[in-house]
């Protein structure tokens, strides 16, 4: 005979590595979609390059406000996987578009992070003022939205600068060829 010890701890435990497992199972469909749609296996690492650069913003905000890391902000992070690499795709759309209208790589660059910065704070900013109501109307939900709301602002200021340094230093020379 054996006893075993569960409850809540136990099904908290179980909680987290679900959504652990949901979020791995995410950024691969995530990438798969971004491989079809670039046609490259490299451009959607760029972009999913942003996802790891949200979670600097999460866990410091986190600890800002006093919040502690509980399920509803594991939940968040799991959302904010899908969110951020939203910036990444609306960069790189407009470099490989200026880059078919012959532009030179850096040229293409900074033209599409002039192009696309105003879109980019602009979708960040309504975001953030959309996920607010119910980040402060409760404190339970209130992890889930500060972990969006801190993820994704540290991760738009990111993306305008590491999407354009990976693409520079690592696209294929040629659009359109998986490489």
């Amino acid at each position: 005979m054996e006893i075993v010890y569960g409850g809540e701890q136990e099904d908290l435990q179980q909680s987290y590595n679900d959504l652990f497992r949901a979020m791995i199972l995410a950024v691969f469909l995530i990438a798969g979609i971004l491989i079809l749609q670039f046609r490259s296996y490299r451009q959607p690492l760029f972009i999913l390059s942003t996802i790891p650069l949200s979670f600097i913003g999460v866990f410091p905000g986190l600890i800002l406000i006093g919040s502690p890391l509980t399920l509803p902000a594991i939940i968040g992070i799991v959302a904010l996987a899908g969110i951020v690499v939203n910036n990444g795709i609306i960069l790189v759309d407009m470099i490989n578009k200026n880059r078919r209208e012959d532009m030179i790589i850096a040229k293409a660059i900074v033209n599409a992070c002039t192009v696309r910065l105003r879109p980019i704070v602009l979708t960040t900013i309504t975001t953030i003022v959309g996920i607010l109501p119910i980040t402060l109307s409760s404190e339970i939900w209130g992890g889930l939205g500060f972990s969006i709301i801190f993820g994704l602002t540290v991760s738009a200021g990111f993306t305008l600068f590491t999407v354009p340094l990976l693409y520079n230093a690592f696209a294929e020379k040629e659009l359109d060829v998986i490489e």
